[in-house]
């Protein structure tokens, strides 16, 4: 949980323009896991 947390913190700063992208990312990272 804390590095899949920590992956997502990773690209929310990288590509902080593309916020909604990180949005869709979390939402199909829950839905498998």
């Amino acid at each position: 949980m804390a590095f899949k947390k920590l992956i997502l913190e990773k690209v929310y700063i990288t590509n902080h323009n593309n916020f909604w992208k990180v949005e869709v990312l979390l939402f199909c990272i829950n839905g498998l896991f």
